[in-house]
């Protein structure tokens, strides 16, 4: 795998690639230390992406049929994620040569443009070996989004300050996961062992968005080598 460079700002929250961006309000500001997140669901469905994928369909069919308070939330959230590109009056803090992650799935855009209007707090500069470019999914396709997933993990090679904002470089280290293929695991596991590969495969049928996050760590653009995979 090789680097794909970013220019980009934080987006504190999971997010979509269907909204336009948003400037900050002025919230007060509230200092949030970075770190590797030991609380994330970091699955990187090494192995079992096309069980999950085969699973997906049915997964959301039954579970919006079956409940409602779950699908009622799914959509209020969905609409939320919509309207907020991530959370505003925050600047993240985090020293020279740590380990971070930023936990969730976190919006970031090849345009130095685009990224002037998330916010004016906390600016990232990023080398990153897993994140997926999903400007063909985008209904704003001249942001260059690209989705950084939750189990990439990165060094902190500079931290700068110019007033209040702030300005972190990161360069990727590895995929560090405390879970692979649970889901996968409780539906098809309980009766017999399951077996699943340590490779990575790029799908061979033209991807769709769901296919891009569970072939997330199969994918880059050109630059320097990547580091391989650890475990967390």
């Amino acid at each position: 795998m090789e680097y794909l460079v970013l220019g980009l700002a934080l987006l504190a929250g999971t997010l979509t690639a269907g909204s336009p961006l948003h400037r900050r309000d002025l919230s007060p500001i509230k200092e949030v230390a970075l770190d590797m997140a030991p609380n994330s669901f970091d699955d990187q469905y090494r192995g079992c992406g096309r069980m999950m994928e085969e699973e997906l369909q049915e997964l959301n069919r039954t579970e919006f049929t079956n409940n409602s308070i779950y699908a009622n939330a799914w959509t209020i959230a969905a609409a939320e994620w919509r309207n907020r590109r991530g959370r505003g009056g925050i600047r993240f803090t985090a020293r020279s040569w740590q380990s971070i992650r930023f936990g969730h799935f976190t919006s970031a855009s090849l345009r130095y443009e685009s990224t002037q209007n998330f916010g004016q707090d906390t600016f990232f500069s990023m080398e990153t070996c897993y994140g997926v470019p999903i400007r063909d999914f985008s209904s704003f396709p001249e942001e260059e989004e690209v989705l950084i997933p939750p189990f990439e993990s990165f060094e902190v090679t500079s931290v700068t300050r110019n007033g209040s904002r702030a300005l972190i470089q990161l360069r990727s280290q590895a995929a560090n996961s405390t879970y692979n293929c649970e889901f996968v695991k409780e539906k098809r596991c309980r009766s017999r062992p399951c077996v699943f590969s340590t490779g990575w495969s790029i799908p061979r049928d033209p991807p769709h968005l769901w296919g891009l996050l569970l072939a997330a760590t199969a994918l880059a653009a050109a630059g320097g080598p990547c580091p391989a995979t650890a475990p967390w």
